[in-house]
């Protein structure tokens, strides 16, 4: 129990604080109850979230604050094998319907006025259906989920992978702010080889590379909120 307060404190004091004068972009944070079992405690994700905000301060040299941290009021959209016949024969796994959640947090969070981007963290699995090449509709699996980067609002569902890592972590995070912030997918015969930030499915056995396009969204977002005040 105090080693677990320990790391907490030292994860918030990690978090870069707010220039002068200056107005941080605020992130506000849900989590689920899956996400609550696999870490065994709220402490837990705290420290996830508080590391995560952390490397994303330090990366692109900006102001962040946390608004908040605490569990989803409501529970998500639950879809099990036995519901559907269009899940993957080897991946029969019970989980949340991902678009249909994020129509939920859209809806029943839109009053929350203390957060620029809200992210939902799960331990889930994040169902969403697609068409296969033989043009059949089944479901797949998402590790993140915001919406259309024409029309993105400002909520994103996090998949924590606790066994791959801060790191996996914290890429997840960036990539659906991403979307947030404007920029879309980039095309798959660049994300064959490359392991840009904002590639859908990437290859992880190479190093990433945060382009330019991503730095200057979030160095242009950063310089908005610089200029309000509370």
């Amino acid at each position: 129990m105090l080693m677990r307060k320990i790391l907490l404190i030292f994860a918030l004091l990690l978090v870069a604080p707010p220039l002068a004068n200056a107005r941080p972009v605020k992130f506000g944070f849900f989590y689920t109850t899956g996400a609550l079992k696999e870490f065994g405690n709220q402490g837990g994700i705290e420290i996830r979230v508080h590391d995560a905000v952390w490397r994303t301060a330090k990366e692109f040299d900006i102001a962040i604050s946390i608004s908040f941290i605490k569990p989803l009021p409501f529970l998500p959209p639950l879809i099990t094998p036995e519901s559907k016949d269009i899940f993957p024969a080897s991946e029969k796994k019970s989980g949340i319907e991902s678009y249909p959640f994020l129509s939920m947090l859209d809806a029943q969070l839109v009053n929350i006025q203390n957060a620029d981007y809200i992210f939902t963290v799960t331990s889930e699995v994040l169902w969403y259906q697609d068409l296969t090449e033989e043009n059949t509709l089944r479901f797949k699996q998402l590790d993140g989920l915001t919406r259309n980067h024409r029309n993105p609002g400002k909520h994103a569902i996090l998949k924590d992978f606790k066994n791959r890592g801060r790191e996996y972590f914290t890429e997840i995070l960036w990539h659906e702010w991403g979307h947030m912030l404007g920029l879309k997918h980039w095309d798959k015969q660049t994300c064959f080889t490359i392991h840009f930030l904002m590639c859908n499915h990437a290859p992880l056995t190479q190093p990433l590379i945060i382009e330019k396009s991503f730095r200057d969204a979030v160095r242009a977002t950063a310089q908005m909120f610089e200029k309000q005040r509370d």
